[in-house]
């Protein structure tokens, strides 16, 4: 199965496995919105639109007209995706990670976002 990785005309960011594409529809199984926070040193998965459904969904269709860019995602955010969907967290680090400016700005760049002041 093929990971993709998309950005939504809503400027949310998903990622998840692809179950089935045409030319108008791509079928996410799982799908996992992407929340990133420089400020403090990473990203979080959200299961996609659990928040405003109270629950977590299965497949999701995604309408081509609604998604701005797909593209592989960058090995950092496979690798946390990987073990996000596998259910294998590593322990919590009671130490903040050792995340360089250039770090955040080439993790930002990947995703495809600006961030002001560098």
């Amino acid at each position: 199965m093929k990971t993709i990785y998309l950005k939504l005309i809503t400027s949310q960011y998903v990622i998840g496995d692809v179950i089935d594409e045409n030319e108008k529809e791509i079928k996410i199984k799982k799908p996992v919105g992407i929340d990133f926070n420089p400020m403090a040193g990473g990203l979080a998965f959200v299961p996609y639109d659990a928040f405003y459904l109270g629950q977590e969904l299965n497949e999701v269709v995604f309408k081509k007209d609604q998604i701005m860019h797909t593209f592989e995602p960058p090995k950092e955010i496979l690798d946390n995706y990987i073990k996000y969907k596998s259910g294998i967290m590593p322990a919590p680090s009671t130490q903040k990670p050792d995340l360089k400016e250039d770090d955040i700005a080439e993790l930002a760049k990947a995703a495809g976002l600006v961030v002001p002041g560098m």
